[in-house]
């Protein structure tokens, strides 16, 4: 949105300009100006618990542009936030009134993995919906051979796991092998993510026999709105073994179903017919996921095999932008940042509230524990 005196728009000349994100900001002014600061937030490594922000724009405005400014701003807000819905200020911002710095729960996530001691995994994704972009979602994966199970039963409990849930996630933790903890964040709220994964388990099961083709349950998912746990739902993840290529498209299609989904179905395809290429047609990893009490319905496809840098998939990926009405500017500003970094996860569907989505993970990192 460009702001002008006489509110006509602006024609801008945007060549050169690159994108970049900003996850933290300070705001200083005088009766003459108005400084904003914009960076990046990252854990300092030297203090422990302790965050920094790493600058990278400072923007000057003359108090009357940064009025304007704010009026855009707030305008953007009430379009994009429901009516009453309060924004929690430490996913709104990463600094407090008097500029100190407020650890959003991603950090939060962090630095309780850090604090096992142990290695873990880290992947990020984004998810797209009709009007919306989530460009900053977190997935950390601890094996259960090197945490003791209390220390992670401890760090659901940290991090508001509903009772019941918890429960549950402590009886089937001794069949799993890796535990994933996630968090989806934007700055409304954040959902906190909780997976138990039976890989050895399915492993052998297929192993005893190459023929077995029903669905196994690789993945148990307990999920809660981090602002209020109640709002909670458990996600089962049934994987279906030695699918061909042929067989996940076809998979593919009875879920991707309706006008509304052309596009989204056209693009699937397309994505994991280029993965079947790079991968000269090996097997992937397919799974399919439901929730109970709610009209989940979606599809999971694991695609690292193909070792696709992610930016390959932007021509098709900017189509189902496009197809879900997401602004340009904030897509960009995304793959500017994580574009060289490998594909990893398709996944699509509706959601829990029946809304089409589409989800794209990408590299998987190890990091040390402290």
């Amino acid at each position: 949105m460009s702001h002008s005196m006489n509110q006509d728009p602006i024609p801008w000349n945007t060549q050169g300009v690159k994108p970049r994100r900003a996850d933290a900001f300070q705001a200083h002014g005088t009766r003459e100006e108005i400084r904003l600061l914009f960076g990046t937030l990252s854990r300092d490594t030297g203090r422990k618990g302790q965050f920094t922000a790493g600058a990278h724009t400072r923007v000057v405005l003359s108090p009357f542009t940064a009025k304007g400014l704010a009026r855009a701003l707030e305008r953007i807000l009430e379009q994009a936030t429901p009516a009453g819905e309060e924004v929690p200020p430490q996913a709104a911002a990463h600094v407090s009134p008097n500029g100190s710095l407020i650890p959003n729960e991603q950090e939060k996530l962090i630095r309780l993995v850090q604090d096992l001691g142990v290695d873990f995994g880290v992947e990020r994704s984004f998810k797209m919906a009709p009007g919306r972009l989530l460009p900053d979602r977190l997935l950390l994966a601890v094996n259960t051979r090197d945490a003791a199970p209390e220390r992670l039963v401890q760090i659901c409990r940290e991090i508001g796991m509903p009772v019941e849930q918890g429960r549950l996630f402590r009886e089937r933790l001794d069949e799993a092998d890796t535990v994933g903890l996630g968090i989806e964040q934007s700055y409304k709220t954040a959902t906190y993510k909780v997976y138990l994964e039976f890989w050895e388990k399915v492993k052998k099961l297929v192993g005893s026999n190459p023929d077995r083709r029903e669905p196994l349950l690789l993945h148990l998912g307990f999920k809660w709105d981090a602002h209020d746990p109640q709002k909670a739902a458990m996600a089962r993840y049934m994987t279906h073994p030695m699918l061909s290529t042929p067989g996940i498209l076809k998979r593919v299609a009875s879920i991707l179903q309706g006008p509304g989904a052309r596009v989204s179905l056209e693009t699937a395809r397309a994505v994991i017919r280029l993965a079947a290429r790079r991968a000269r047609n090996q097997r992937f990893i397919y799974l399919e996921v439901g929730e109970q009490g709610n009209p989940r319905r979606s599809f999971d496809v694991n695609l690292y095999k193909a070792a696709l840098p992610l930016k390959e998939l932007h021509p098709l990926l900017s189509g189902v932008r496009r197809a879900f009405g997401i602004p340009k500017d904030g897509f960009e500003a995304m793959f500017e940042q994580a574009g060289e970094r490998i594909f990893g996860h398709l996944s699509a569907g509706v959601d829990r509230q029946d809304k089409d989505f589409w989800t794209i993970s990408y590299e998987i990192r190890a990091r040390p524990g402290v």
